[in-house]
């Protein structure tokens, strides 16, 4: 029962790693978008790395379940793997290399996640100035009449010359 209750953990974890490709995969989509700045498809992006993240959660869920089944609460890979030695099961070694991805897997995205976070803040840093320019630029443009005449003169100015209109 033991064994087979830590090879359906197995599968569990094998779903959960092609998760985290594809949510890794989600990141670098999503850091491409950021630096082109295409925020229609930001959205996209952030919608599906949501599904992704309760499809993981759907997992753990299960895995919980095995977990109670064995007797386990709040059980961790290690749990697994000194579950598996204490009945000499062949399963510790896969658990042991399961443990190491999924380990590489969350810091791959952990950092992919930070370099996305610090170009929206670069992004909005960006934005900040524009509005900044727009804004302190805007009594400039106060000058000019709908039909794009000056007002102080009432002229239009077209390259050197002024034609009174």
């Amino acid at each position: 029962m033991i064994e087979e209750a830590l090879r359906k953990i197995d599968n569990l974890i094998n779903e959960e790693l092609n998760e985290y490709n594809s949510l890794s995969g989600l990141y670098d989509e999503k850091k491409q978008v950021l630096i082109k700045s295409k925020t229609d498809n930001l959205i996209d992006i952030d919608n599906k790395i949501k599904e992704k993240v309760l499809s993981i959660k759907n997992i753990e869920t299960k895995r919980k379940n095995i977990d109670n089944k064995l007797g386990l609460s709040n059980a961790c890979m290690s749990d697994y793997i000194e579950l598996a030695n204490k009945n000499s099961l062949n399963i510790e070694k896969i658990l042991l290399s399961k443990k190491s991805e999924l380990i590489q897997m969350n810091l791959k995205i952990a950092n992919k996640e930070k370099i996305n976070t610090e170009l929206i803040k670069q992004g909005m840093a960006v934005v900040s100035k524009l509005i900044n320019i727009i804004v302190n630029g805007a009594g400039i443009s106060g000058q000019y009449n709908n039909s794009g005449k000056n007002i102080q003169d009432d002229c239009i100015k077209i390259s050197s010359f002024t034609e009174e209109v």
